[in-house]
């Protein structure tokens, strides 16, 4: 009996203020974890691909939260990310953490990371039953659409 969770790829363009910057290919993307047992903690680092020259990003990762529930983000891969950089004060409940870093140096050439890179990591407390399953999306959205 197993609860899984589901991994999303994302892709990102960014545009830094009146200055145009070429179409940003980065994709951010968590594992695939199943078999994830009731009352087990699990941690899914964010990896990204094609991170080149990124001057901001800004995200929102969501799940379920009668699923899993969110308990930290730690282990962060980019320079001047810190916890602050996201707005965790209604994660607990309402199933979304939103994320808005921009780089020290924001202006080109932006900052750079190797494939497969961890950009930071969550933590999650399995609550579901064991025929449950949530995704763990990144989206702008604050609300899934029906």
């Amino acid at each position: 009996m197993n609860v899984c969770i589901r991994n999303t790829f994302v892709s990102l363009w960014l545009l830094f203020g009146a200055v145009s910057l070429s179409a940003q290919g980065a994709s951010f993307y968590f594992p695939f974890i199943n078999n994830a047992v009731p009352g087990s903690n699990k941690l899914m680092p964010l990896k990204v691909l094609n991170f080149d020259s990124v001057v901001a990003l800004q995200m929102v990762v969501r799940w379920d939260p009668k699923v899993l529930k969110y308990l930290t983000i730690d282990n962060f891969g980019l320079d001047g990310l810190t916890l602050g950089d996201f707005n965790t004060a209604r994660a607990l409940d309402s199933g979304y953490v939103r994320l808005q870093w921009e780089g020290a140096n924001s202006l080109p050439p932006g900052h750079s990371e190797a494939d497969s890179t961890t950009i930071f990591r969550m933590r999650f407390n399995v609550i579901g039953a064991d025929s449950t399953c949530s995704p763990v999306e990144i989206t702008e959205l604050l609300t899934f659409l029906p």
